[in-house]
């Protein structure tokens, strides 16, 4: 899979969290090669927590089952702290989650483990395009409020001339 459906000027960065070092490697290793993007690896939800708070993502990906705090309290947090942080979930116990529920969550999608790498590269690249979607419909819109604010300025002062 290739990345040329994204913008290339743009380098995107996903926070990968799984409690399995090597799965977290990897799947950064499948990720970098095939949309071109930095990852970060982090081991469990309060380290996920303490990199959002210190750092930019485009989005995050995140085991569900990690001992202490698990990946649907990751999601929780993240939906309510950062909504407009889009979020994949992957878990090795499919059957222990609904694909709904998780939706209702708020995450963007889930993949199981063993995922197909490019079927993670694809929602990845169909993520990021929504998000550059809705990035410039709220930059257009707040755009307009401008012009709206501006507009109405205008109005207001050349009516003022007019009156006595």
């Amino acid at each position: 899979m290739s990345d040329s459906n994204l913008d290339p000027e743009r380098k995107r960065h996903i926070l990968i969290t799984d409690d399995d070092h090597a799965i977290a490697a990897s799947t950064a290793r499948v990720l970098t090669r095939s949309i071109n993007c930095e990852c970060t690896t982090v081991h469990s939800v309060d380290d996920a927590i303490s990199a959002i708070e210190a750092g930019e993502f485009d989005a995050l990906l995140t085991d569900m089952v990690m001992p202490e705090r698990s990946g649907l309290e990751l999601v929780r947090e993240v939906v309510q702290r950062w909504p407009r942080l889009p979020i994949v979930v992957m878990t090795g116990c499919a059957e222990d989650f609904s694909y709904m529920d998780l939706m209702k969550e708020g995450a963007a999608d889930f993949i199981p483990k063993p995922f197909n790498p490019e079927e993670l590269a694809a929602k990845f690249v169909r993520l990021f395009r929504e998000k550059d979607s809705m990035e410039q419909l709220l930059a257009d819109l707040d755009r307009l409020r401008k012009l709206n604010v501006a507009q109405a300025l205008s109005e207001r002062k050349y009516r003022s001339l007019f009156q006595y």
